[in-house]
């Protein structure tokens, strides 16, 4: 995690694996009291690790709010950072196959 844009969209990234990896990080928020990302900022409170998650489960609803810029969503609703994805994000993608 790091405060900014999490790039959720590229093509070579897996959006159920980014989300299995916010939830695994959620896990050892109570076993740190920061967290030292790798830009932007060189050291946050933990509870990021938790909100992470939380915004990848959020922005799954269908009424979850987001601006379209470039051809991906960006879910901006999030205290710090944001998440981009594609358009359509692939829980759509899985939905439809489905």
């Amino acid at each position: 995690f790091y405060p900014g844009t999490l790039y959720a969209h590229l093509p070579d990234v897996n959006f159920e694996d980014y989300q299995r990896s916010a939830e695994k990080l959620a896990g050892l928020r109570d076993a740190v009291d920061f967290i030292l990302p790798g830009h932007n900022e060189p050291l946050l409170p933990s509870y990021y690790l938790t909100a992470m998650r939380d915004a990848f489960t959020a922005i799954q609803a269908p009424n979850a709010p987001y601006e379209l810029r470039d051809g991906s969503r960006v879910y901006t609703a999030f205290e710090g950072f944001s998440i981009r994805v594609s358009e359509p994000p692939a829980w759509q993608d899985q939905a439809l196959e489905e």
